[in-house]
């Protein structure tokens, strides 16, 4: 959905991820949140989605044979009992998604800030405007610190 790449999906984008790129990237590129830069912030968000929603279903799973823990506790191979690792696994892509989520304006408080901020397409030429030329990397010289589009010689 980032202009000139209407149809692009990272490659490591699979399942439920993909699903989610579906989902907020169109919404998301009508708002302008999402430019060339924003690409791979909005593949972290969407794997985190896609680890959490395969772990909690993992866990349903689970809990559907556990009638008295539910698959939050598994007994190790020596008899202990310990937290299922896809509790953990489970709560850190949901940090991990929340946080991501929070600086596209996907969570309600982020986008209560977004309004705050006034967040608005610039309406005028910024100073700013073709710095970084139509959104690629331009890529550093080695040893002399300075920036050269990639055909300059």
């Amino acid at each position: 959905m980032v202009k000139g790449r209407s149809s692009h999906v990272e490659s490591f984008i699979t399942g439920y991820a993909t699903d989610e790129w579906w989902s907020v990237a169109p919404e998301l590129h009508r708002l302008g949140l999402l430019t060339r830069v924003d690409v791979a912030s909005l593949a972290a968000y969407c794997q985190a989605y896609g680890h959490w929603r395969t772990a909690e279903e993992a866990l349903a799973r689970m809990a559907d044979r556990d009638e008295h823990m539910h698959g939050l506790l598994i007994k190790t191979v020596d008899g202990n009992v310990r937290r299922n690792p896809l509790v953990k696994i489970a709560a850190d892509a949901a940090e991990d998604m929340l946080r991501f989520a929070g600086e596209f304006g996907l969570t309600p408080v982020a986008r209560t800030r977004l309004a705050a901020g006034g967040y608005a397409q610039p309406s005028s030429p910024s100073k700013f405007d073709g710095l970084l030329g139509d959104g690629a990397v331009v890529p550093m010289r080695r040893g002399d610190g300075k920036t050269s589009p990639p055909d300059a010689k």
